[in-house]
């Protein structure tokens, strides 16, 4: 239990340093980049994480966990705005953040779940590595976090603009609002 408090610290240490860099880092590569890489990247460090023996090397991979779940965070929101029209915002807003917290919450119960029942007895081989419940559910969610990230490269390669038309008539109308006022 204790070396889990430093592992999770390490986190810590790398989700702070992830939200100071993620800001500069976006700014230069943009947002969609930074969302798919840093998606690939969480997904590629929580498999190397799930097998890893090395408490130190544990250690180091939290901290980049860390880092790059905080960076693949910081660019949903430039994103959103970018392809939301306003008139939307709130709305679109009103639905990410709870279904953001539900997967969250969701995802703790399925992995106890599938911990104390499912795979509670599971054990694998696979040459030298071996398998067992917490690396398997580490490793299924550091996959599935991969191909989220495969999903994004292919999707945000041309991220969709808000139409300038659409934008002038928003001015429009946001105009209009401030005169009548």
């Amino acid at each position: 239990a204790t070396f889990y408090g430093f592992v999770s610290s390490a986190a810590g240490v790398g989700a702070v340093l992830g939200a100071i860099l993620s800001g500069m880092i976006g700014a230069r590569i943009g947002s969609a980049r930074l969302l798919w890489l840093s998606t690939l990247a969480t997904g590629v460090v929580i498999v190397i994480f799930a097998h890893t023996a090395s408490y130190l090397v544990a250690l180091l991979l939290a901290f980049i966990i860390g880092l790059c779940m905080v960076a693949t965070n910081v660019p949903i929101m430039p994103l959103m705005l970018q392809v939301t029209p306003r008139q939307l915002l709130g709305r679109i807003e009103a639905v990410l953040t709870p279904t953001m917290t539900l997967s969250a919450l969701i995802s703790v119960v399925v992995a106890g779940w599938l911990d104390s029942g499912v795979l509670s007895s599971f054990h694998l081989r696979l040459g030298v590595m071996t398998f067992g419940p917490i690396d398997t559910i580490f490793t299924v969610t550091g996959l599935l976090t991969f191909l989220a990230g495969v999903y994004a490269f292919f999707a945000l390669r041309h991220p969709p603009k808000k139409e300038a038309a659409e934008m002038s008539s928003e001015i429009e109308v946001e105009t209009k609002q401030v005169v009548e006022s």
